[in-house]
């Protein structure tokens, strides 16, 4: 699946985007992976990891068959979600710059750009969101 999602980017990016090359059993045992499934069978995944006050989503992938069905919304929600229960008051996040629908996505959320940058040989947009405090009006 998380294939499906990346591959289509791997010739404007010129090299395979980075959820590709990463393996993922430690995250899974680390309970950090946490999917939608329909039918049985999985349609989105989202990898977070939590640093001190602050929720790292590390991936965000649909199935391409799955996309603008809301599963990704859902899935963002879900991780807003968990941080807020465990303390966190921020979602930090990367993409890729050519990446431009996951830019629109995520801006669309109220994730906000914080810089650009090269990093382990990609060019990423940086972004985050603040997260209302639970019990906060």
């Amino acid at each position: 699946m998380i294939h499906a999602a990346f591959s289509p980017y791997t010739s404007a990016i010129g090299r395979p985007a980075a959820p590709l090359l990463r393996t993922y059993g430690e995250a899974i045992g680390a309970g950090q992976v946490f999917v939608a499934e329909e039918t049985g069978g999985v349609i989105g995944v989202a990898v977070l990891e939590s640093q001190k006050a602050e929720l790292i989503l590390e991936v965000l992938a649909v199935s391409p068959a799955w996309q603008g069905r809301g599963i990704g919304g859902s899935l963002l929600s879900f991780a807003e979600h968990l941080a807020g229960l465990g303390g966190c008051h921020l979602v930090r996040l990367y993409t890729n710059v050519v990446m431009q629908d996951s830019i629109r996505f995520y801006s669309s959320r109220g994730y906000i750009e914080t810089h650009r940058g090269a990093s382990e040989g990609y060019q990423r947009i940086h972004m985050q969101k603040q997260l209302r405090r639970l019990g906060a009006r």
